[in-house]
């Protein structure tokens, strides 16, 4: 492969179309692992305490982060507000764009309208992006961004009023559906339909 064919393909990565089948399958993995969480806290008390799945929530939170990050650079991709450079490197005058901050990236959506609380469910989940969801501490005692990547929260439903990020609740899981349908529905069927057009396009050169 040369070094152009390589930029070719680099570019063809970050199509929307790309970034959306990869928030499905992260989205997928997410509900899986959320399921089996959810069975574990049926069970009695003292199967809980043998049973390894009651500890998946906090993994099952980090790729329902991952998913709807995914979902929101497929959109901002879609709606132009990021493009792709001949180099395959993504141009965006969106800072939210490349440091995980799922609030800042749903705020620049027009066609998202977030309820009072949902928010702060997005600092959360990019709280786990960062680092709760895969390490023990955040790399800084307080990130750049406290809000989401540092090491406590304000504000969280059921907790003290700065607490460490908390992981996915039932009712977040609703909260988290409703935005994910509210921007999948709104961008899959042109995303799709573009897609297709373009792959005719090719097969007929």
């Amino acid at each position: 492969m040369t070094e152009t064919e390589e930029r070719e393909y680099f570019q063809s990565l970050n199509s929307p179309d790309n970034w959306l089948s990869s928030a499905q399958r992260l989205r997928h993995a997410a509900e899986t692992l959320f399921r089996a969480y959810s069975a574990a806290t049926q069970l009695p008390e003292e199967e809980q305490a043998e049973s390894e799945d009651v500890s998946l929530v906090g993994s099952a939170t980090l790729l329902f982060g991952l998913a709807l990050e995914n979902l929101l650079k497929a959109a901002l991709l879609f709606e132009g507000i990021a493009t792709v450079n001949q180099d395959g490197t993504i141009k965006t005058g969106l800072g939210a764009f490349f440091v995980h901050d799922l609030e800042g990236m749903a705020k620049s959506l027009s066609s998202l309208c977030l309820t009072e609380e949902e928010p702060q469910l997005l600092q959360r989940l990019s709280a786990f992006v960062i680092w709760a969801g895969k390490y023990p501490s955040p790399i800084a005692f307080e990130g750049k961004k406290s809000a989401s990547g540092g090491l406590l929260l304000t504000g969280q439903p059921w907790c003290a009023e700065r607490c460490i990020p908390l992981e996915f609740r039932k009712e977040d899981k609703a909260s988290f559906d409703r935005i994910f349908s509210l921007i999948f529905d709104h961008i899959s069927p042109p995303i799709k339909i573009l897609t297709r057009r373009v792959k005719r396009e090719e097969d007929l050169h």
